[in-house]
């Protein structure tokens, strides 16, 4: 009974590593993605370039999305190797209002058919001490997520920072669908697919 039992643990440990290791691939891969979209619609950009000033203009514009692309990935990979697996936090000051600015002009550089329009409505914000690349790691899913859910030809985004006494707030919405209030709870489960209501 004892080597049962033990034999139990251990195929429970096995279970919980293989899902960690599942976790870890999903979210690189989720990442990895980005930088490589991001090259294919540079590239097309360059395609349209009709001197070799315009090319060279073109890549010095584009080349500091790339870098900060790749950096995240970057950083995220190193978090993976040094910490095994255990994500470390880098904080610094931050203005939530010019990241997110950042963000939404790599959403646009990443989606150059992007149909949907994103509204946005920024308050002055406190500096906030955080990580920014994983906090915009977050904020770029979302806002992916929001665009995969908006309809693309009457939808909008619409991102908005507030803040008050107890909290600096950003709100991410989107029209045309909308998450049930009963499957919200689940959001953070893992392989948890929520199924959209369309308006």
């Amino acid at each position: 009974e004892q080597e049962s039992l033990a034999q139990l643990e251990k195929e429970k440990a096995t279970r919980q590593t293989m899902e960690a290791i599942a976790q870890t691939v999903q979210m690189v891969s989720h990442d990895v993605r980005k930088p490589l979209s991001m090259t294919h619609s540079i590239m097309e950009i360059l395609s349209s370039a009709k001197t070799p000033e315009d090319v060279c203009k073109l890549i010095q514009e584009c080349k500091p999305d790339l870098e900060r692309a790749f950096q995240t990935v970057n950083g995220f990979l190193s978090d993976l190797i040094l910490a095994g697996g255990h994500i470390s936090l880098h904080k610094k000051d931050t203005d939530i209002n010019e990241l997110l600015k950042s963000i939404i002009h790599d959403l646009k550089l990443s989606h150059p058919k992007l149909e949907q329009k994103i509204t946005v409505e920024f308050s002055e914000m406190q500096t906030l001490s955080l990580d920014s690349f994983k906090i915009m790691r977050a904020f770029t899913n979302i806002l992916n997520n929001a665009i995969q859910a908006t309809n693309r030809t009457k939808g909008y985004i619409a991102v908005k920072t507030k803040q008050t006494k107890e909290a600096s707030i950003v709100t991410i919405s989107n029209t045309t669908s909308f998450i049930p209030e009963n499957k919200i709870s689940k959001l953070f489960e893992y392989k948890y697919r929520v199924t959209l209501i369309e308006t």
